[in-house]
Order: structure tokens, then sequence, then C-alpha cells
């Protein structure tokens, strides 16, 4: 068997849901109350995939404002991505080609990528025509969650997995 060390960032505005999603992932929980994450949390999941044991390192990083200018100091080094927006605030999604995605190419260079609408418990007030435009642009998949539902959490997760194993291992 083969082993593998990635790291992989959890990216997108504040309040989108990225901890509630690792945390469902990671530890089969969901917390409603939101605490936001200060500067970065990383966290660890060990996956099988094929004949490659995964060590998904996941790097949680803030997405307020004011940690900005710290938060690229984490990109060196990622091997792929998980940007999430929330499906109720389109703002987030607008955020993601406007600056999320910018910086991952810019600072992390062509690493695979999977776009993450989260609550879609909630609904959704993001017009899927943009999401698809997003998508074809860089051709990366589209994945819908719920972190509270636990609805398609380990399916994101595994998706990015075999997207690093193609890169990286085949």
């Amino acid at each position: 068997m083969k082993f593998f060390n990635a790291k992989v960032l959890l990216l997108g505005d504040g309040a989108v849901g990225k901890t509630s999603l690792i945390k469902q992932y990671i530890k089969g929980e969901f917390k409603g109350d939101y605490k936001p994450t200060i500067g970065v949390d990383v966290y660890s999941k060990e996956v099988k995939y094929q004949d490659v044991q995964l060590n998904l390192g996941v790097w949680d990083i803030a997405g307020q404002k004011q940690f900005e200018m710290f938060r690229k100091n984490f990109f060196k080094g990622a091997q792929a991505a998980l940007l999430v927006f929330d499906y109720m605030r389109p703002d987030t999604f607008e955020s993601l080609d406007k600056e999320w995605i910018k910086d991952l190419l810019e600072l992390s260079g062509t690493v695979p990528f999977v776009l993450i609408g989260n609550k879609i418990d909630l609904g959704k007030q993001v017009d899927q025509n943009k999401i698809n435009s997003l998508v074809s642009k860089y051709d990366v998949d589209f994945i819908e969650t719920s972190a509270l539902n636990n609805t398609n959490v380990e399916d994101a997760f595994l998706n990015i997995a075999a997207a690093i194993l193609q890169n990286y291992i085949t």
C-alpha cells in the first residue's frame, strides 16, 4: 500500500460553514453556534482510496476580512482546495471568483479544487447559471452540501481525495 500526505485548503468567506463541514466529516457532529476561525485550524483524516492510504491535512482558513493579510501565508504547499459558499448568501459565491480562486491559483498554482454550495437545507439564493458558468470556467466539480444534515459531506472530501490522487500519484 502507498502512503501520501496532502494539504487541502478549506476556503471561503466567513460563516459559510467551512468549520461545520470539516467537523461533520471528521467527527460526525454539527454544532449550530458560530465561532469564527482565527487564523487557521488544521484537521487530519486518513482516507483509504484504491491502494493508497491518504492522510488529508485539512487547513480551515479564516474567512473574515480582518484575517485577509495573514491567511495567504497558509496557501503555500497546498495540493488541493475545497471552495465553499453559502447558498443563502450570493455575495459569498461572488467572492469565490473575485478573491478566493484568484488567490489560490496565484499562491498555490494549478491545484485541483472542488466548488461546494453549502447550507442546501436552507434553500437556494445563488443563480444556478452562475454556478454552471464558474464550474465550466475552471473545469471543476460542484457538490451541494449540508453540514447540518450531513448531505454529501463525505462525497465532497472523497471527491477532492480522488482529485489529489489523480493529480499527484497516478
